[in-house]
């Protein structure tokens, strides 16, 4: 037989199957070996051919190799390999995927090219990966599994058992891929919503959530992975009117910060030149919060909003006017694509920015099939006769266009918005908050007095009108 690349990976693959861990090679092999991983990110193609079919010629020896050339990625391992894998939710997390043909990384870019085939010609390898003792080996194992859901959902099965958090939480990561590419399958879909469910559990298990409340809690350790950039503010989470901000750690760990520890966190960083707008933002846009809190964050969010990072700024201070604070910074839009700029219109609009004006209103009668309703309800900062009539037309002919239609209507004082507004509330699809926002603003005797009417009927939009009631109470705006 004639010894070509591709007899030569098939005859690798047979013996990879039978062992990834063989006895070691005597020195001088394992040099060579190593030789070739290095010869994988030449500029020569002849050369990285030679170096691929020499690791692939040795067997479970060369496997090794390539595993370990391929970890010198560090944490960019599993992205590089995710892009290979045809895994795109998790192919750009944690930093690029990249490297310069000469920079430090190429031979670990060029081994994961290697290694990504190997996994994808033959899954037993990555199953094999998955009963590694390395938590990262058993991570680039499971994401070698994503497009085998069947062995993948076999591999889960241990994850109750796994005693690493941070791979309990890849391989809840890793399973939408598996999803995507079994579509069409709905039994398998729930057998991985399912193990998705059950990695979920695990994870909370292993790592429930801290809570800072007390003056025990030390924030030190959050304090300094937010400085480094290991730890990210990323949400906030609800329950009743308690409102907390959600900050995720390195390993995986979530803090639960009150809005007292959040507050103190984001001046303990200030004051070492680090503004962290995640700490403070959430208080700052809550209407049902504790006043003195809300107060407080958004004293320091004016303060400090021009030092926020460049990139952030424009949205930030769009969301800080639209939540009645002062922005020093006048929000910028597109005036050629108001496309997806909802949020900077209205707060250009509410800056009192002409232009603004001018693209709402030719926004809103320039519609389209997409996205109409957020526009729609812009139209109540116009605040013309023109605007007005044009709101309560698309209000009585438009059902798809009601709620924001009048949206609009209530932010004008128009008496009509009354009228329109048990129709609204019976559909308001994607424009609830606009219409929430407008009633909390806004609200006149008459508006009130047409909530509680439709609340106490038997109508479509009965609950959404008892629950915005709720809101409006809490809010300060009814007695």
């Amino acid at each position: 037989m004639k010894n070509t690349p591709q007899n030569a990976a098939a005859i690798a693959l047979s013996l990879l199957c039978s062992a990834v861990l063989a006895a070691p090679l005597p020195a001088r092999a394992a040099d060579e070996l190593w030789e070739a991983a290095f010869r994988l990110a030449s500029g020569d193609e002849s050369v990285r051919r030679s170096a691929r079919q020499a690791l692939l010629e040795a067997g479970p020896a060369g496997f090794e190799v390539v595993l370990l050339a391929t970890r010198t990625l560090g944490e960019a391992t599993l992205p590089s390999l995710a892009m290979r894998l045809h895994c795109p939710m998790l192919a750009f997390d944690g930093g690029p995927t990249w490297s310069w043909p000469d920079g430090p990384l190429a031979v670990g870019h060029a081994a994961a090219g290697l290694l990504a085939e190997l996994l994808q010609s033959e899954p037993e390898l990555s199953a094999q990966l998955v009963r590694s003792a390395v938590p990262a080996e058993r991570k680039i194992g499971l994401l070698g599994l994503s497009g085998e859901a069947d062995r993948l959902l076999e591999a889960l099965d241990a994850i109750r058992e796994e005693a690493d958090v941070s791979v309990v939480e890849y391989a809840r990561r890793v399973i939408p891929c598996a999803t995507l590419r079994a579509r069409g399958d709905e039994q398998l879909i729930m057998a991985l919503t399912q193990a998705s469910l059950a990695a979920r559990a695990r994870r909370a298990e292993m790592l429930p959530p801290v809570r800072c409340e007390e003056a025990g809690f030390s924030m030190g350790p959050v304090l300094d992975e937010l400085l480094q950039g290991t730890a990210r503010a990323s949400g906030w989470q609800r329950s009743g009117q308690e409102l907390t901000v959600l900050v995720s750690m390195s390993d995986g760990a979530r803090v639960m910060l009150s809005p007292r520890c959040a507050l103190e966190l984001y001046d303990t960083a200030a004051r070492q030149l680090r503004h962290l707008p995640g700490l403070v933002m959430p208080f700052v846009e809550g209407l049902t919060l504790d006043p003195g809190d809300r107060r407080e964050a958004l004293r320091r969010a004016e303060r400090d909003l021009l030092l926020y990072p460049a990139e952030e700024r424009n949205r930030l201070a769009a969301r800080l006017v639209i939540a009645g604070g002062r922005s020093e910074h006048q929000v910028t839009f597109d005036a050629e694509e108001p496309f997806a700029q909802e949020e900077l219109l209205e707060a250009a609009a509410r800056q009192g920015q002409p232009a603004a004006w001018r693209v709402i209103e030719q926004a809103a009668f320039c519609r389209g099939d997409f996205s109409d309703s957020e526009r729609i309800a812009l139209l109540g900062f116009v605040g013309t006769r023109e605007a007005a009539e044009t709101a309560a037309e698309l209000a009585r002919r438009c059902p798809r266009a009601r709620a924001a239609a009048t949206a609009a209507l209530v932010r004008m004082g128009d008496r009509r918005a009354a009228d329109f507004l048990a129709g609204a509330l019976e559909s308001p699809g994607f424009s609830q908050d606009a219409l929430e926002r407008a009633l909390v603003e806004h609200l006149s005797p008459r508006l009130a007095a047409a909530l509680q009417k439709i609340a106490a009927g038997q109508g479509a939009g009965a609950t959404q009108a008892a629950n915005l009631l709720e809101r409006l109470q809490v809010a300060g705006k009814l007695r």
